[in-house]
């Protein structure tokens, strides 16, 4: 009797060892997904801040050295398009994906 209810008690804390093994498991999935996303944003802002930064700085310097007239030359800015940087590319037509009912319904 003693010895079926250890076993018992075993089986029972096997099955939440497996539950808990399952969630961290996918967990684990989530936080790799994540991971690859910040990845990819790092990707795009460390560019864009470091540049940003940089500008920061020369626009503190000219702040300091006010010798610039009041219409001196403005600093370069950083801007992030979603037209075509090669002429030829203008001119190629956007590839059309046919989408179902569903896919319309999600997009409103």
């Amino acid at each position: 009797a003693a010895l079926e209810k250890c076993r018992l008690e075993l089986s029972e804390k096997d099955g939440v060892i497996a539950d808990l093994r399952s969630r961290l498991e996918l967990q684990e999935g989530v936080s790799r997904d994540l991971e690859l996303q910040l990845g990819k944003f790092r990707a795009v802002l460390k560019p864009f801040t470091e540049q940003l930064a940089h500008n920061l700085r020369l626009s503190a310097g000219c702040q300091v050295q006010s010798s610039l007239p009041a219409g001196g030359a403005r600093l370069k800015r950083l801007a992030i398009s979603a037209e075509p940087v090669d002429v030829r590319l203008e001119h190629t037509p956007a590839k059309k994906v046919p989408k179902d009912d569903t896919s319309r319904e999600l997009i409103k």
